[in-house]
């Protein structure tokens, strides 16, 4: 039986032939499997929220518009013949910021739009790099929009137990400032700035201090003039600020927010301790009038038709009370008031003898766009009404209603005729001819007293 052996011996060669086929394809198989794992994950990461293509920069947009509401932002990728729009930030409200998102790197055109208008505000080429890390800040009025680029990916990190500082100045129409970071209450007739004489559309370089608890101060650059005030705040180590400031409306006052570079984006309001008012009396039952804060008086004698010129006030509430300057203390007017924070407001005296209110209005006194005149009507007349304003014999304005203001209008420097209408009717009650309005400059135009005897007072703002 010499071939049992060797039936033997192949056999189990078959057996072990057999074996090994199974392992190699049991292990071929476990390897297409890890290797469908490895693939499915790395397209659920490539398709994750916070994904971003090595070939996309990251950019956020905050909103720091003066008179056009929210913004919608997108971009343009050109391919031949093609263009298409990529929307990355919608209905940026005022005064707020987005969060970041991608964007494709290289030169393309970047679209801000208002929400409410729906029209283009911007159309601006802008360069991401490849990685890059951008903000981009949208500023200014409807009539001349513009917008500032920050790149944060080259803001680096300080050193263990101090904070790196720049400030940003996305405004119009302000004076050059000086800012100090100071410890609370430093009397700054005695310190030098920390950053000066930054102009409107400017960055500043990068500064470190050490960590703890400073107050934000700016005034106009060279001066002690104090033009905002943002009280005191902590700052942590590693931490990279950008203060920027911007304006609401008022030539002279500012606010400002802390940008931080994070990955959230970490944006806070730092509101003004400061406002302004000015006191327009429109109410002819008093001849001559005081107007004083908790008791203490801030203007005297204002007559009838009179304005003062802008005061600057803190925006803690206060006691307003207007009395006749033949019998002070005998108050017409008594009511509490709280002032925007870096806004320019008009306090007006409307109404009659025994049946006084006090109206207070928000002003714009930026300069209008180059040649231009900045114009709007107030309506404070007694029981006249709405008012349909017409400029240049044309209809500009419809149904003013009482003890209120209009929008701003941008006119030509010029000479105009203004007349004022009742409200949908023929009849004019106010004929204002030969107004001139110079360049640059911006107009209140109040109609007080009653319709029979209408009265339009032209008020330069700024």
């Amino acid at each position: 039986m010499p071939s049992e052996p060797n039936e033997m011996f192949g056999g189990k060669q078959r057996l072990l032939t057999v074996f090994l086929l199974f392992e190699i394809t049991m292990n071929k198989r476990f390897l297409l499997q890890l290797a469908a794992i490895f693939s499915a994950m790395a397209l659920l990461t490539s398709c994750g929220k916070n994904a971003s293509p090595s070939s996309d920069a990251t950019m956020r947009v905050i909103n720091f518009g003066v008179d056009y509401g929210a913004v919608n932002v997108a971009f343009d990728d050109v391919s031949g013949s093609t263009t298409t729009t990529t929307g990355f930030a919608s209905n940026v409200a005022r005064e707020s910021a987005s969060g970041y998102a991608n964007v494709h790197s290289g030169t393309r055109s970047f679209t801000v739009s208002s929400v409410s208008g729906g029209g283009s505000l911007l159309v601006q080429s802008l360069s991401p790099a490849v990685a890059g890390k951008y903000t981009m800040i949208t500023y200014g009025v409807s009539s001349s929009p513009r917008a500032m680029i920050l790149q944060e990916d080259t803001f680096t990190q300080p050193a263990a137990g101090f904070f790196r500082f720049r400030v940003a100045v996305p405004a119009i129409g302000l004076d050059a400032l000086d800012l100090y970071l100071t410890a609370p209450g430093v009397d700054l007739s005695t310190t030098s700035p920390s950053f000066a004489a930054l102009g409107n559309g400017v960055s500043s370089a990068t500064a470190d201090f050490a960590v703890g608890t400073y107050q934000l101060r700016a005034t106009v650059a060279g001066t002690k003039t104090v033009v905002f005030d943002g009280g005191t705040m902590a700052f942590v180590s590693l931490d990279r600020i950008t203060l920027a400031i911007y304006t609401i409306g008022s030539n002279k006052l500012a606010n400002a927010a802390v940008l931080k570079v994070d990955d959230p984006g970490t944006f806070t309001l730092v509101r003004n301790t400061l406002g302004r008012y000015r006191f327009f009396q429109g109410n002819p039952g008093y001849s001559l009038v005081n107007v004083l804060f908790n008791g203490v008086v801030g203007l005297s004698n204002v007559p009838f038709t009179g304005a003062s010129g802008y005061v600057g006030s803190t925006t803690a509430a206060r006691t307003l009370t207007i009395s006749p300057s033949a019998t002070p203390g005998t108050n017409v007017i008594s009511q509490s008031l709280s002032l925007t924070p870096a806004q320019d407001s008009t306090i007006m005296l409307a109404g009659s003898l025994g049946n006084s209110v006090a109206v207070v209005l928000p002003d714009t006194t930026l300069p209008s766009a180059i040649g231009k005149a900045r114009v709007r009507f107030v309506n404070g007349s007694i029981g006249g009404g709405q008012f349909d304003v017409f400029v240049n014999f044309q209809s500009t304005i419809s149904g003013l209603t009482e003890r209120s203001a209009s929008s701003y209008f941008d006119f030509d420097a010029n000479i105009y005729a203004f007349a004022v209408n009742s409200a949908g009717t023929g009849t004019q009650v106010l004929n204002l001819p030969n107004i001139t309005l110079e360049a640059n400059k911006v107009y209140s135009i109040f109609l007080v007293g009653p319709t029979n005897a209408l009265q339009g007072v032209v008020i330069q703002d700024n």
